[in-house]
């Protein structure tokens, strides 16, 4: 039994770290390259909702 929690738990470890790549690169990487584009401040702060359903993932969760 206690080798299969290990398991489960190894597993939500790398899941939560796949999906928390992208969201690091939304959130450093693309502002920049948007920058460097001559993108609008404005359109680089709407970028930012991209990250609010990880944000309220929380409230819909078992």
């Amino acid at each position: 039994m206690k080798k299969r929690v290990a398991t489960n738990l190894t597993t939500f470890f790398f899941l939560y770290i796949a999906q928390s790549i992208p969201m690091s690169f939304f959130a450093t990487a693309l502002p920049v390259l948007m920058r460097q584009g001559n993108y609008s401040l404005f359109a680089i702060a709407l970028l930012k909702l991209i990250k609010l359903p990880w944000i309220l993932k929380f409230l819909w969760s078992p």
